[in-house]
């Protein structure tokens, strides 16, 4: 069951630095509070919604379950009610559009991915849906990695 992506991943590579000369050694500024996004930052949160459908075509229902805000309650949800939604979906192809621009808030980010899907149920009938998700993350000093990481915080998909 293979997922279909309008955009394409990018690329993770390791960097190795020289060490520094220790005089003229000059902190590093921190930017993860800057309210500009960090460069990443939408890269990241269309991945998250890449991960989540692969979860879904690949009914690890917990796992795109966990892909929510407040561990999965943000769905509006229980695990069980959740994971019985998918129960006649054979097949999901997902295409995301351009995620909007990330939006600082207090303590925040927010960002929009747009997004088609087209499910094919057990049955072999076809169904296609559009609309966006709208993810989340922490930039708060003393938050988790969790915190840290998108979170889809809405949807609105008809």
């Amino acid at each position: 069951m293979a997922i279909i992506v309008a955009l394409s991943a990018s690329a993770c590579t390791e960097r190795s630095e020289p060490a520094p000369d220790k005089a003229s050694t000059i902190p590093a500024e921190d930017t993860s509070h800057n309210l500009a996004a960090q460069p990443s930052d939408a890269d990241s949160a269309v991945s998250i919604i890449r991960s989540y459908y692969e979860a879904i075509d690949e009914r690890r229902f917990a796992d795109a379950y966990a892909f929510w805000t407040d561990s999965g309650r943000a769905s509006g949800k229980s695990l069980a009610d959740y994971t019985s939604g998918f129960a006649e979906t054979a097949d999901v192809k997902l295409e995301t559009g351009s995620p909007s621009r990330v939006e600082p808030a207090a303590g925040s980010r927010y960002i929009t991915v747009s997004v088609t899907i087209t499910a094919t149920l057990t049955s072999g009938v076809t169904q296609s849906f559009t609309g966006t998700y709208d993810l989340r993350r922490s930039v708060v000093d003393g938050a988790t990695a969790e915190q840290r990481a998108w979170r889809i915080y809405s949807a609105s998909i008809r």
